[in-house]
C-alpha cells in the first residue's frame, strides 16, 4: 500500500498557501529594492562626475558601485521567480482562499475521526461499545503532535 502522511501533506499544503499569500508582498519589496539600488547607483555616478577624486576615493566609489549592482542583480533575479508565483496567483484569484479551505477540511476530518467510536450492531452491552479504535491514522497524528511539541 502506498504511504500517505497526513500531517506532512497538510503542512505542505498550508506552507504553499502561505507562500502564495506572501508572494505579492515579497514581489513588491523586491521591486522597491531594485528601484532603491537604481537611485543609489545614480548618486554614486553623480559623485564620480562632480567630485574631485583621488585613487582611494575612486576605488571606494568603485567598490560601492559594485556592491550596489550585485545587490540589485540579486533582487532582480529573485523577483523573476516570485513573479511566477504572482502570475499564478493572478490566474487563480481564489487560490489562497481555496487552500485555506482545503487545510480546514483536513482539520475537520481529523476532528471527526478522533470522535469516532464503535457502536455495537446487535449486542448493546458489548464491551467494545463506545471504544475508539486506534488506527494507523491515529498513530500518525499522535507522532506528528509529539514532533510539534504538542
Amino acid at each position: 500500500m502506498t504511504s500517505f502522511n497526513i500531517h506532512e501533506s497538510r503542512e505542505t499544503i498550508r506552507k504553499f498557501g502561505e507562500l502564495m499569500y506572501e508572494a505579492p508582498k515579497i514581489h513588491e519589496e523586491l521591486y522597491v529594492e531594485v528601484g532603491y539600488r537604481d537611485r543609489q547607483v545614480a548618486d554614486i555616478i553623480h559623485d564620480i562626475e562632480f567630485l574631485d577624486m583621488n585613487k582611494r576615493s575612486g576605488f571606494k566609489h568603485a567598490v560601492e558601485l559594485k556592491e550596489n549592482r550585485q545587490a540589485r542583480r540579486n533582487a532582480k533575479e529573485l523577483m523573476e521567480f516570485v513573479k511566477i508565483l504572482v502570475d499564478f496567483n493572478n490566474k487563480y484569484p481564489e487560490l489562497v482562499s481555496d487552500i485555506k479551505k482545503l487545510v480546514g477540511k483536513f482539520d475537520s476530518v481529523v476532528e471527526e475521526q478522533s470522535k469516532r467510536v464503535y457502536t455495537p450492531k446487535v449486542n448493546r452491552n458489548a464491551k467494545s461499545g463506545q471504544k475508539h479504535f486506534r488506527s494507523e491514522i491515529d498513530r500518525q497524528l499522535d507522532s506528528s503532535n509529539t514532533e510539534l511539541g504538542g
